[in-house]
């Protein structure tokens, strides 16, 4: 007897409608709110929250667009993730999270912070970007040149070179690490998922666009700055003036390890227990400061700032030639700087557990506007994103940190999916290869594929009336869209 491909295909598609159907029931019974509500309804309440249950979940849930049918699912299984956090790098959600007390973070800067700034997860992330260590020879014109740029896009400034700086700077001696303790559960966290902290215009950084947007408006923000401040600061600093008579903490970002914006350090939910001075590396080997070459020293600079090789004296060409050798051993050492930011951040491949989440007030822009299938196409801010869609969402957003956060009491909605990825992919990907293998279909392939699938619907599924001699192949398909039914 021969099977035709698209009969055992139907099977398969049905096992996946049951596996999604069910977890998406699921998720409609512990109330993930982003997808939850029809237009303009929020599912949240400060004094009186919804009663969901097996049986009455149909009134909080809505279907869900069929291209983005996994999309919740990957953004909840990605969460707090490095690796799949830049796999799926644009974010279209705002995750309720807590820090609990007693959590180490830090900050590298000149002076202890007074108002809102960065904190790391990880000390390597604070030390790489906090150490820049001073550049020797011809590498040191073109950091003066800002190469790297310091505006708000990344350009450099136009005109001449700036003048070298003062001697009390050269060793950058005032830069401190500073390690803070949470004094208490820091409860109202907003996360934004996706590679929040990338500095681009392709939807990494939406979520904080949209809500910098209607706080501006809604506060009346006409004079804060905005065309005169990085973009990323000016963000931070609304979001923290909104969320203030709410309590907000902070936001949460994803950077190469995992970044806290905290919005007060004056407040007594953190404590300084520790402050060092960083030592630069050319200091602690007792290496002279780098050689100041301008015209004013006498080195031969074109209109551009740059040397001109064939005037360089005997002497200029013995300091260069000293002075690139140090560069070429400090390039090593900033290379294995970056090398442990980067391996402090693969650390949490598979989620950082020092933050914890509540997936009780998830909001987000899923079925609310069109999220492109692609994670790295999709954009929060598009044209179905109306402002009233926008308001919405920053309404849930108010009245979730109104009620405040509490990982506890929520489902591990993380845990619960990695259970399914781990116990169903196996067994997807064994059917796949089944049916997929070279030869024609037949009886062979169908009996495998049978016996994969056959104890999955079984356990779950009522005897069909009628049916004689057992279930057959074909019969398995009934056998599971019936399953479908009662689940």
């Amino acid at each position: 007897m021969r099977f035709h491909r698209q009969g055992i295909s139907a099977i398969i598609g049905v096992l996946l409608i049951v596996l999604l159907g069910f977890c998406w029931k699921l998720s409609g019974s512990y109330g993930i709110v982003s997808t939850a509500l029809p237009h303009n309804q929020s599912a949240i309440k400060s004094t009186d929250l919804p009663s969901i249950r097996w049986d009455n979940y149909h009134e909080f849930v809505r279907d869900i667009d069929f291209d983005n049918s996994t999309a919740i699912f990957n953004s909840i299984r990605a969460a707090l993730r490095q690796s799949p956090s830049d796999i799926h790098p644009v974010g279209v959600s705002y995750f309720p999270a807590v820090i609990p007390k007693g959590t180490l973070m830090y900050h590298a800067g000149s002076k202890v912070p007074t108002t809102f700034e960065w904190l790391a997860m990880d000390h390597e992330f604070s030390y790489s970007f906090g150490l820049r260590s001073p550049s020797y020879g011809r590498k040191s014109l073109e950091r003066r040149h800002g190469r790297f740029g310091n505006g708000t896009n990344g350009d450099h400034p136009k005109g001449p070179p700036p003048p070298p700086p003062p001697p009390d700077e050269k060793g950058r001696g005032s830069q401190k690490m500073l390690t803070y303790r949470a004094a208490r559960d820091l409860n109202k966290f907003l996360y934004l998922d996706g590679a929040s902290a990338a500095k681009t215009d392709s939807g990494e950084m939406d979520t904080q666009l949209m809500l910098s947007n209607v706080i501006k408006e809604k506060l009346n923000l006409t004079d804060d700055g905005e065309n005169e401040r990085m973009a990323e600061r000016l963000y931070a600093a609304r979001i923290c003036k909104w969320g203030k008579p709410f309590g907000l903490d902070g936001i949460i970002r994803v950077e190469v390890g995992f970044e806290v914006v905290l919005c007060d350090f004056s407040a007594d939910n953190v404590e300084l227990v520790s402050m060092l001075e960083m030592v630069q590396p050319n200091q602690y080997l007792g290496l002279p400061a780098p050689t100041v070459i301008s015209k004013e020293e006498g080195w031969p600079l074109d209109e551009n700032g740059s040397l001109v090789e064939d005037q360089l004296t005997d002497d200029q060409k013995a300091i260069l030639e000293r002075e690139d050798g140090w560069e070429k051993a400090f390039s090593n050492f900033n290379a294995v700087k970056s090398f442990n930011q980067l391996r402090a951040g693969a650390a949490h491949d598979n989620g950082e557990h020092r933050i914890h989440i509540d997936y009780r007030y998830l909001v987000s822009g899923i079925n609310r506007t069109y999220i492109a299938p692609d994670p790295n196409n999709r954009r929060l801010l598009d044209e179905g994103m109306t402002w009233e869609k926008q308001l919405d969402m920053v309404d849930d957003l108010e009245k979730a940190l109104e009620v405040g956060f509490d990982a506890t009491q929520s489902m591990d909605w993380q845990l619960a999916f990695d259970e399914l990825v781990l116990k169903f992919a196996p067994l997807l990907k064994s059917v796949s290869n089944i049916l997929n293998s070279d030869g024609d279909i037949n009886e062979s392939i169908a009996i495998n594929a049978t016996a994969l699938t056959l104890n999955f619907c079984l356990p779950i599924c009522e005897p069909i009336p009628g049916l004689k001699n057992g279930c057959r192949l074909f019969d398995l398909v009934i056998c599971c869209q019936r399953c479908r039914r009662n689940c």
